[in-house]
């Protein structure tokens, strides 16, 4: 009998899960979702090493397989990702959203390592989480369904307090700090097979490189305006479509026989002698 969910938080906290972070890494494999999904069974090859064996069954993948998740997402509301507080926000296994972090696939020669692998493992990981105040996440599980002495596992180092501004030399040194752990107690190193992780926000964003733009053409046309007098012109061009031609004002001097005008924005003047007045008011009436 499948069991429905009113609410997220219902879900949560059926599944102990929380969502935002990495929501199924605690999900158990027996969960049931609805009467048409059922969980898999692992098909041991009882040909193989015991001891393989046993490293699976102890090292039960913690994610759910992908039926499962596509029902589980089909109702998980993701952040969009160009709200989040990081740039180029990866997708993992076993998580419905995109998560601001690194993710790392790697493969490791079980031959020689300790009994217990994950397990010693992650005892080791969750000191490094106490280091950084349980703000930043580490997932560990295994990908590899199958017994085999190169099991293939994921790594995922993510920020579980939204609030901070995303680092990725934090990141990064997390990732430093935890590969360690697996050369140990694998006894061999690791073979990374694929990583991705997210970047800063650059402050030049697109978003801002957009303002920068638009702040240069409006500091640019204030310029033009001022060096060209494009708003007289303008003022100039708009009274002469309604129009409204206005009066152009004249400096008149008369010296030596010779007339100079030259505009003027004061009103209409006659530089002459009181003698020549006459004269001045029929140029005037020009």
């Amino acid at each position: 009998m499948s069991k429905e969910f009113e609410t997220q938080s219902s879900f949560d906290k059926f599944y102990k899960t929380t969502e935002g972070y990495f929501q199924w890494e605690e999900v158990g494999k027996k969960v049931k979702i609805s009467n048409h999904t059922g969980y898999s069974l692992y098909h041991v090859n009882r040909n193989m090493d015991d001891r393989f064996v046993e490293d699976l069954l102890l090292e039960e993948n913690s994610n759910l397989d992908d039926e499962y998740m596509k029902e589980i997402c089909s109702f998980i509301k993701c952040e969009n990702p160009s709200e989040m507080n990081c740039w180029n926000p990866i997708e993992v296994k076993g998580h419905c959203c995109k998560i601001c972090g690194k993710s790392i696939l790697f493969e490791i020669d079980k031959s020689d390592s300790v009994k217990q692998f994950m397990y010693f493992s992650l005892v080791k990981i969750n000191e490094i989480k106490k280091l950084y105040n349980n703000l930043y996440g580490i997932s560990f599980s295994r990908i590899t369904m199958t017994p085999t002495i190169k099991p293939t596992y994921q790594l995922v180092v993510f920020q579980s307090n939204n609030s901070l501004t995303y680092n990725t030399t934090i990141i990064e040194s997390i990732i430093n700090q935890t590969i360690p752990i697996f050369n140990l107690f694998g006894k061999s190193e690791i073979n990374i097979l694929y990583e991705n992780a997210s970047k800063n926000i650059l402050f030049w964003s697109v978003e801002k490189k957009v303002l920068l733009i638009l702040l240069c053409l409006i500091i640019l046309l204030a310029y033009m305006a001022l060096k060209f007098n494009l708003i007289e012109k303008i003022k100039n061009y708009t009274r002469f479509i309604y129009y409204n031609v206005p009066e152009e004002n004249f400096i008149i001097r008369y010296k030596n026989d010779n007339v100079n005008i030259s505009r003027t924005k004061e009103e209409t003047v006659c530089l002459l002698l009181e003698e020549e007045e006459e004269e001045c008011n029929s140029i005037k009436n020009i």
